[in-house]
């Protein structure tokens, strides 16, 4: 009988490394920290940002590993996160390690020639294990028995990879440094593969694991783009954004893979991707547009006074910061029609009863006036629960809420507070995934839960069976209507009834 997570405990080896990183991580910090004692000198280990950024890397590699060591499912990949996270660290260790100038007189072995040979090579097999992550996310295993050869091959090319430059120093036009760096390239297309082949084959639940799993390396994609064009441009200030990039992305893999794997708000990835696709656009364009005027302008400054300016490149960054909304906003619509994002909220309707009614009784100038604090009322009680109003039309409104939670305990206030003015409202909730275009909201869950408020009577918040369920924990009463007919859409639904009693 298999046992449960908690009566097997947090696995042994999965916390030794976790252990193991954390060390090293504090090494690592008091190394680069020790920055005086740096050697500069060197290519490697010249940024204590970028040191330090991979350190956090780690340390989100190592804990997400850790988290996951108990899933079942997941104890494959917990396992690779783990070791990559060690690998990250040591690599950081031994890189800053190496470039640290020996104390004159110094009796204490150092060991700087074994860490050097060391860190010449420890970020080859880390390299290899990322690349093998997609081919196995989300459930740790290959996509299908056919790739099984495949792997075979990938695992001979990528101990051939690092296997060259640990034992063989010198040039890159070698045999055998040709060999590693042919071996790298044959094998850096498996995981794009891996991924395509998924995706095209998955549904619903893993589907969403993978655009999990993509959006977080887009940061990465954007990052290096942006630090090898204006790196090879001589551009530093803009392949730094580049190199921040790909350490955000290196921090965020594993926390994507995380929430993923546990499920948490899974649905939500399609408006992660959308917007990230929208602000790494606006990033690169901007960019762009950046080092082509400063190159531009500072040839014109140089001609003129013969050196640099420091403040045409200021004037030019503010510039390209107060571009930048404006330039979202144009490009919005674009990456909203190619990349739809969707996400699941939670959808509430409310509107007076018998308006009209009231209307006539009250007449045009009075019924003005009440309805403005109805509406006041109700926008109240939309920004305590954290509501976002998205259409209001007459006396109807339409708000969603990230949290079901959030959505009931909001009707029921807003029932008492137009109480409280003399009018008796009807509401209706549901749960489902929309589509948010620009600041609209649609798809079947919005129609739903408008025809979920048609069937509420004076003082009425109904829910639909979804919502229902995902309230399970509240301590609101709820009553049971019955199921029904929803005009427009298909099936019988089951609706539910916020206690009348019920007050928060």
């Amino acid at each position: 009988m298999d046992e449960s997570p908690s009566a097997r405990g947090l696995q042994p080896g999965a916390a030794l490394i976790w252990l193991a990183v954390t060390l090293l991580a504090i090494g690592d910090v008091v190394l680069v920290a020790g920055g005086s004692r740096v050697d500069t000198s060197t290519d490697v280990g010249k940024s204590g940002l970028l040191d330090l950024g991979v350190v956090l890397s780690a340390a989100s590699f190592a804990s997400v590993g850790l988290a996951l060591a108990n899933a079942r499912a997941a104890r494959a990949i917990a396992w690779l996160l783990q070791l990559i996270g060690l690998l990250l660290a040591l690599s950081v260790f031994t890189i800053t390690y190496a470039n640290l100038r020996a104390t004159p007189h110094s009796s204490v072995p150092t060991f700087y020639d074994l860490a050097a040979w060391v860190a010449s090579w420890i970020w080859q097999p880390t390299i290899a294990l990322m690349l093998f992550l997609p081919v196995v996310f989300p459930d740790g295993r290959l996509p299908s028995p056919r790739w099984r050869p495949v792997a075979v091959a990938w695992g001979l090319l990528a101990v051939a990879a690092f296997v060259a430059p640990a034992f063989h120093q010198g040039s890159m036009q070698t045999p055998v440094a040709v060999l590693g760096t042919g071996a790298y390239l044959s094998i850096s297309f498996l995981p794009i593969a891996a991924v395509i082949t998924r995706f095209r084959r998955s549904r619903d639940i893993e589907r969403a694991q993978l655009k999990w799993f993509v959006s977080a390396v887009l940061p990465l994609g954007i990052g290096l783009a942006i630090g090898s064009a204006f790196g090879i441009a001589g551009i530093a200030e803009i392949s730094g954004i580049g190199t921040l990039l790909v350490v955000l992305g290196l921090i965020a893999v594993p926390v994507a893979i995380g929430i993923a794997i546990l499920r948490y708000r899974l649905y939500d990835i399609d408006l992660l991707v959308n917007r990230t696709v929208l602000y790494g656009g606006v990033a690169i364009v901007l960019a762009a547009a950046l080092a082509i005027a400063d190159i531009t302008a500072q040839r014109i400054v140089e001609a003129t006074t013969g050196r640099r300016s420091d403040v045409v490149a200021a004037a030019l960054g503010v510039g390209a910061a107060l571009l930048f909304e404006p330039l979202r906003r144009r490009l919005g619509p674009w990456v909203d029609r190619i990349l739809p994002p969707r996400a699941s909220l939670t959808l509430l309707f409310t509107d007076i009863v018998g308006s009209t009614e009231h209307l006539v009784e009250l007449g045009d100038e009075q019924w003005r006036d009440l309805l403005v604090k109805y509406r006041s009322a109700v926008r109240d009680e939309l920004a305590r629960f954290g509501g976002r109003e998205v259409d209001t039309a007459g006396d109807s409104f339409f708000a969603v809420f990230g949290r079901s939670s959030s959505g009931v305990r909001c009707a029921i206030a807003i029932r008492s507070a137009v109480e409280r003015i003399g009018l008796e409202c009807r509401t209706g909730l549901h749960v489902g995934e929309v589509e948010l275009r620009g600041g609209k909201v649609s798809g079947l869950a919005v129609h739903t839960a408008a025809r979920v408020m048609a069937k509420a009577g004076a003082g009425d918040i109904l829910i639909s069976q979804a919502m229902r369920s995902a309230l399970a924990d509240s301590d609101a009463g709820f009553q049971d209507r019955g199921a029904h007919s929803l005009k427009g859409v298909p099936g019988k639904w089951q609706l539910y009834a916020v206690a009348p009693a019920q007050t928060l």
